[in-house]
C-alpha cells in the first residue's frame, strides 16, 4: 500500500507540540515508490533484485537519472537537506539503504520535522553550501527561507525584547560532564574551551549562518548588573575583531568569559589576557551571555543557547548557592513556552540521577517541547543497552520530538587534532559498527550529530514561521503602550518652570469649569453635574415627606379603601414625616383657635400653625443637600481620580500638587461658609407663608378639596377602640349608622321589601347610604374643616416646589459656579506666581522624582528595543 507521508510540524494546544498546522514552506520532493507499512517491526529488508524491479523515482531536479541507485538515495538520507557531503570512507551495505530510504517504520513521535520526508539530491562537493544545488530553485528558497528566518530571530533577541515577548529559541541544557560541550562543537565546528571543573559559566548564544567564507565574531552581552537585577537596555558589545582563523575561537571564548564573569573590568584588559595580573575576584557564573556569531560554508543556519551544566555540588572553596543558581538559570531559560529544550543525558550513568533530566522528565509540558540527547554511547554498561533504545524507540520517556543518539570524539582524539570531517566519519562508522545500532533499521535517522543538527534547524524555522504573526502583534502592541506612557509623562527639563506652572493652573480651571458646565457621561463614568442632581434629587425627596398628613374622616375611622389607592388619592409619600390630622382633630383646632371671628370664620393663625409644622422640618434635610453637595464637589477634585490629581500628579516629588490641594481646599471652606449663611437666610424666608403663585395655589386646593371630600363621602368602619365608639355607647339618643354585619336579617327584610315595592336596590346602595349617615350624624357641618386642609396642603405644595429648586440654586451659584469663578486666581495668588522668587519655587516643584526619571530611561530603553525589532520584523516581512 502507498507509504504513508510524515504531517509535518505545527503546534497543537500543548506548547511546543506539532501537527502540522503552518510549517515553512518545503522544496518539491520526488514521488516515492510503494512500500509496504512497518512501523515498529524490524523487518526484513527486501533484496537487492526486487528493489532494482520497483517502479523508478520519478525526478524533480532537472536532467538527473530518473532511478537514483541506492548510494544515492543513502547520500540523500544522510545528507542533512544537502547541507553536508558524506564522507568517502563511509561504506554502506544494501540494508544501510534501504533502512535509511525507509523511514515509514520510524514512529510517528521520531519521524523528521518536515511535512514531507525530504532531502535535496546530492551534488559536485565543490559546489554551494553543503552540497546544495544552487540549479534547483525549491531547494534554493526553502534553504534561503530558513536562513532569513534563523537570521531573523537572532537579531530579535540581540535586541533584548525576549525579557518581556517569548521568542522561539532552542536552549541547550545537560548535567555536569555529559558530553554537552562536544556535542555543541560538533553542530557549531568550533572548540570550545575545556578547562577543568565546569567550562561553562555562563549562557553561550550561538548563532550559526551559512555563508561563502567561514568568519566568527564574539560579543559580550549584558541584560543584568552586577547586583543581577535588569538592566534598563541590553548591551552588546564586540569582543575583538572579527576571526578568520577557527583555530583562534577557543582561546578568544576562554577571554570573552573571564570578561563577563570579572564586569568591573574594561574588556580590554581581557584581550591580551592582562586581567590575570589583575588581583580580585570572579563570579562564579553570570546570567550575562558571551555571544557566538560563526558564519562558513559547511555551517548549519542554526540559533541556540548554551546554558552551564546542572551540578550536584561546588569545588572546594566554592559558594553552595551556585547550585540552585545553575539550576534556576536553566528553569528562567526553558520556562518560556516558546523555548525548546535540548536534553542531554549522558548514557554512562542512569538518566534518573541526572540532574537536568529530572528538571524536565517530570514535566509533561517541558518534554512537549523537549528533544533529547543520548551522548557517550560508548560507556553503555554490558547488558543495558535496551533500556536506552526503549527511549529512542518511544517506548519509555516519550518526547514530542524523540530522542537522538551521537558520538563524540575521545579526549585523545581531541587532543591529537581530529578534524570535524573525521569526528562525523568516525561518528556514523561507529553507529554502523557496533550493536544494537548497526541492527536497528528504525532508528538510523536518530543516529548522529548531523541529523541532530538538521533536525534542530527544520524545527527551529518552523516554529518561527508560526510565531512571526503573533510576535508582530505583540511587538506593535507593546510599542504603542509605551508610547503612550511616555506621552502621559512630564516633559523634562522645564525651560521656564513659571509658564508651565501657570499653564497647569490655566489647564485646571478649565477642567473644573467644564466639570461645573456639565459634561455628558458614558460608560463607568462619574461626572459633577450628574452627582449633584442625584443629591438634589433626593433632597427633593426629604422635602416633599415633611408634607401635612391629612385623614378626613375622624379619628377611628377608617374608609374601606385599598391603602395605596387612599395614598394617591391623598397624593402622600408613603415614608412621609409630617403630622397626622384627623377631621375631628382639625375641627378642634379651629374651635380653639377661634377669638372675635363670626361664627363659620376661622383665624389665618390655624392653618399657618399647621404650615409650620411641616417648614419647620427642613432645616435638617437642606444641611444634608449641602454636606452631600461639598462633599461631591470634593471628591471632584480631591478624590483618587480627581482633577486636582490628574492635572498635578506628574509634579507630586516635591510638593506641588500638594500646594494644590491646600488651596482647593481653603476656597472650598471659605465658600462653605458664606453658601450656608445664604441657605439659612433662605430657609429663614420661609417662617411666614407667602406667595403671589395664586394660580397654582387655587388649583392645587381644589384638586385636594375634591380628593378630600370624595374620601370623606366614601363608607367607613368605627374602630372598636376609637373615641367614637365611647361616644356610642354613652349616648344612645345620638344616631350611628350601624356595620351592615348588625342586623343581617334586618337588612335582608329591607331589600325583600323594597323589591315588592318596585324598587331595585342592591346591598352596595344601602352600605353608601350606610357611610352617609355617620358623616352627617357625627359632624353635620364638616365643610370648614376640609377647607382648611385642602388650602394648608395646597400652600405646603407652593411652598415645596419653590423651595426644591431656590436651595439647589444658590448652592450651585453661591458654591459650586463660584469655585469655578475664582480657582484660578486663587492658585496664582497662593503659589505666588507673580512675586519675587517665583522662578526658583516652580523650578522646585517641577524637579523629577527619581523614580520617574528612571522610569522614563526603562521606557526610552525599551522603546529602542521595540522599534529595532519592528524595523527587522518589516525588513524580513519585505523581504518574503
Amino acid at each position: 500500500m502507498p507509504r504513508k507521508r510524515n504531517s509535518g510540524l505545527g503546534w497543537n494546544q500543548s506548547p511546543m507540540t506539532w501537527t502540522g498546522a503552518q510549517a515553512i514552506p518545503r522544496p518539491p520532493e520526488p514521488e516515492e515508490q510503494d512500500r509496504p507499512e512497518s512501523r515498529y517491526a524490524l523487518s526484513r529488508a527486501p533484496s537487492q533484485q526486487s528493489l532494482r524491479s520497483q517502479s523508478p523515482v520519478r525526478s524533480t531536479y532537472g536532467s538527473r537519472p530518473s532511478t537514483p541507485p541506492p548510494q544515492e538515495i543513502a547520500t540523500r538520507a544522510r545528507s542533512n537537506s544537502g547541507f553536508f557531503e558524506p564522507p568517502e570512507s563511509l561504506t554502506l551495505d544494501h540494508d544501510d539503504v534501504i533502512a535509511l530510504s525507509n523511514s515509514s517504520g520510524m514512529p510517528e513521535s521520531l519521524s523528521p520535522p518536515s511535512e514531507k520526508k525530504w532531502a535535496p539530491p546530492p551534488v559536485d562537493p565543490n559546489q554551494g553550501q553543503r552540497g546544495v544545488d544552487s540549479s534547483d530553485s525549491g531547494t534554493e528558497k526553502y534553504v534561503s527561507t530558513r536562513s532569513s528566518l534563523v537570521s531573523l530571530l537572532a537579531g530579535l533577541h540581540s535586541t533584548g525584547i525576549q525579557r518581556e515577548i517569548d521568542l522561539p529559541q532552542i536552549v541547550v541544557i545537560g548535567s555536569q560532564s555529559v558530553g554537552k560541550s562536544s556535542l555543541i562543537e560538533s553542530i557549531s565546528q568550533i572548540t570550545l574551551p575545556r578547562d577543568s571543573g565546569t567550562c561553562t559559566r555562563c549562557p553561550i548564544e550561538c548563532r550559526l549562518q551559512n555563508a561563502p567564507q567561514w568568519s566568527c565574531e564574539i560579543y559580550l552581552r549584558y541584560h543584568v548588573g552586577r547586583d543581577n537585577l535588569p538592566l534598563n537596555e541590553v548591551k552588546e558589545v564586540a569582543f575583538g575583531s572579527t576571526l578568520f582563523d577557527p583555530v583562534r575561537v577557543q582561546g578568544q571564548l576562554r577571554r570573552a568569559q573571564r570578561a563577563i564573569l570579572r564586569p568591573e573590568l574594561d574588556i580590554d584588559n581581557f584581550l591580551n589576557d592582562e586581567d590575570l595580573r589583575i588581583s580580585g575576584k570572579s563570579l562564579s557564573f553570570s546570567h550575562n551571555c558571551v555571544c557566538l556569531r560563526v558564519a562558513g560554508p559547511n555551517i548549519p543556519d542554526l540559533y541556540f543557547y548554551d546554558l552551564p551544566g546542572i551540578i550536584a555540588n561546588v569545588r572546594d572553596g566554592g559558594d553552595p548557592r551556585d547550585v540552585a543558581l545553575v539550576t534556576e538559570l536553566a528553569k528562567t531559560y526553558i520556562r518560556k513556552p516558546n523555548c525548546l529544550v535540548l536534553l542531554v543525558i549522558s548514557c554512562e550513568t542512569d538518566y534518573e540521577n541526572q540532574g537536568a533530566g529530572e528538571i524536565v522528565l517530570h514535566d509533561p509540558m517541558l518534554k512537549s517541547r523537549t528533544i533529547g540527547v543520548l551522548t557517550k554511547p560508548d560507556r553503555i554498561e554490558t547488558g543495558t543497552a535496551d533500556r536506552w533504545l526503549s527511549l529512542i524507540r518511544g517506548e519509555q520517556n516519550k518526547l514530542t520530538h524523540g530522542w537522538f543518539c551521537v558520538k563524540q570524539s575521545t579526549p585523545e582524539q581531541l587532543k591529537g587534532g581530529i578534524s570535524w570531517r573525521e569526528a562525523r566519519t568516525n561518528e556514523m562508522e561507529f553507529f554502523r559498527a557496533n550493536e544494537p545500532w548497526n541492527s536497528v533499521p528504525e532508528i538510523r535517522s536518530r543516529l548522529g550529530s548531523e541529523s541532530l543538527t538538521e533536525f534542530l534547524s527544520r524545527l527551529l524555522s518552523d516554529v518561527i514561521h508560526e510565531k512571526l504573526p503573533e510576535i508582530r502583534r505583540q511587538v506593535t502592541a507593546r510599542l504603542r503602550d509605551v508610547n503612550d506612557e511616555l506621552d502621559s509623562m512630564p516633559i523634562p527639563n522645564i525651560k521656564d518652570p513659571v509658564h508651565y506652572v501657570l499653564s497647569l493652573v490655566a489647564a485646571f480651571s478649565r477642567n473644573v469649569a467644564a466639570e461645573v458646565r456639565g459634561i455628558p457621561e458614558d460608560e463607568d463614568e462619574h461626572h459633577l453635574v450628574q452627582s449633584l442632581q442625584k443629591v438634589y434629587e433626593a433632597f427633593q425627596v426629604s422635602i416633599r415627606r415633611t408634607a401635612p398628613r391629612f385623614r378626613p374622616w375622624n379619628k377611628g375611622a377608617k374608609p374601606v379603601w385599598d391603602e395605596m389607592k387612599l395614598r394617591n388619592t391623598l397624593d402622600e409619600d408613603m415614608n412621609g414625616t409630617g403630622r397626622i390630622y384627623h377631621l375631628d382633630e382639625v375641627t378642634a383646632l379651629a374651635e380653639k383657635g377661634r377669638t372675635r371671628e363670626l361664627p363659620g370664620n376661622y383665624p389665618f393663625e390655624v392653618k399657618r400653625r399647621m404650615i409650620a409644622t411641616s417648614t419647620n422640618q427642613w432645616g435638617s434635610p437642606l444641611r444634608q443637600c449641602f454636606s452631600d453637595a461639598e462633599e461631591t464637589m470634593s471628591e471632584s477634585l480631591l478624590g483618587a481620580d480627581g482633577l486636582v490629581h490628574a492635572t498635578f500628579d506628574q509634579h507630586s516629588h516635591n510638593g506641588l500638587e500638594s500646594r494644590i490641594r491646600d488651596l482647593v481646599h481653603e476656597l472650598l471652606l471659605r465658600l462653605h461658609r458664606e453658601t450656608l449663611d445664604k441657605l439659612d437666610n433662605l430657609l429663614g424666608v420661609e417662617d411666614l407663608p407667602w406667595t403671589l403663585n395664586t394660580h397654582y395655589l387655587a388649583s392645587y386646593k381644589a384638586k385636594m378639596t375634591q380628593k378630600y371630600s370624595e374620601v370623606y363621602r366614601s363608607p367607613a368602619v368605627i374602630g372598636p377602640q376609637s373615641p367614637m365608639m365611647a361616644s356610642r355607647a354613652a349616648s344612645p339618643n345620638l344616631y350611628y349608622a350601624r356595620d351592615v354585619s348588625d342586623y343581617p336579617d334586618a337588612f335582608e327584610e329591607a331589600l325583600s321589601k323594597l323589591r315588592r315595592l318596585g324598587i331595585a336596590l342592591q346591598r352596595e346602595d344601602l352600605e353608601a347610604l350606610q357611610g352617609k349617615r355617620i358623616h352627617t350624624t357625627t359632624l353635620p357641618d364638616s365643610s370648614p374643616a376640609l377647607e382648611i386642609m385642602a388650602e394648608v396642603r395646597a400652600y405646603f405644595q407652593v411652598a415645596y416646589k419653590r423651595f426644591v429648586d431656590e436651595a439647589p440654586l444658590h448652592i450651585d451659584k453661591n458654591f459650586v459656579r463660584k469655585f469655578s469663578e475664582l480657582i484660578e486666581g486663587h492658585l496664582i495668588d497662593g503659589l505666588q506666581l507673580t512675586q519675587d522668587g517665583a522662578h526658583a519655587r516652580c523650578a522646585n516643584w517641577l524637579s523629577e522624582a527619581p523614580h520617574v526619571i528612571k522610569r522614563r530611561e526603562e521606557l526610552h530603553a525599551w522603546k529602542h528595543a521595540l522599534e529595532s525589532a519592528q524595523e527587522k520584523l518589516i525588513r524580513n516581512q519585505l523581504d518574503e
